[in-house]
């Protein structure tokens, strides 16, 4: 059978947090995501290194060895108990979103969804870099959505085979990937070429 993609549904990890970011970014006109791949001070070398904040700053080592379900907590964990923002994993929503911003703003269009071409970011290029330090991967002030790490979503898939949960991008280990791909992966894989990213949104109720 066919599989789909989704967040509302009951099998999804997001499923009590995606209405308050809809209706905060339709009552605010916009939410934020983070400039950066989530990044670390010190390399992440294993996936039992301790986890730690999440960093959204140029230079620092991305946040790899990360699980999705971590990913989420630390990610959630950045602005806890703060009673005019929410900080959590980023949504399909807030990704594609952001990618069809970059697409409107930049000369290039709508080839930056689709590029595989390391021209344009750190794809299949057989190294990682740091956090913004690969130029050529800019576009709206954005950084390192088309390449360097897959980024670990809240995205959910009904797939059979590998799941429940979605990557999105492409990754500077592999070529044919692209900044709108979605990879299927398992909740506990937590692998080198895995990173995040955040998404930010001012409390509806603030």
């Amino acid at each position: 059978g066919s599989s789909f993609y989704g967040e509302g549904n009951e099998n999804s990890v997001a499923k009590d947090q995606i209405d308050a970011f809809k209706t905060s970014s339709t009552t605010n006109k916009g939410f934020y995501i983070g400039r950066y791949e989530a990044g670390t001070e010190a390399e992440r070398t294993s996936e039992t290194a301790t986890l730690t904040t999440p960093l959204v700053q140029a230079n620092k080592y991305p946040y790899v060895y990360v699980s999705r379900n971590d990913a989420k907590q630390q990610a959630e964990a950045m602005y806890s108990g703060n009673e005019f923002i929410t900080s959590q994993l980023i949504s399909s929503y807030a990704w594609d979103t952001a990618l069809n911003f970059i697409c409107q703003t930049n000369e290039e269009g709508y080839l930056l969804a689709t590029t595989d071409d390391r021209a344009y970011g750190n794809i299949g290029t057989g190294s990682r870099t740091n956090t913004g330090e690969y130029e050529a991967d800019n576009y709206s002030n954005i950084h390192d959505i088309l390449g360097n790490c897959y980024e670990l979503t809240t995205e959910y898939t009904s797939s059979s085979g590998l799941g429940p949960c979605v990557v999105r991008s492409a990754s500077f280990s592999s070529s044919g990937y692209y900044a709108a791909y979605r990879s299927r992966s398992d909740a506990s894989y937590s692998f080198p070429t895995y990173s995040f990213r955040l998404q930010l949104y001012v409390n509806p109720e603030s």
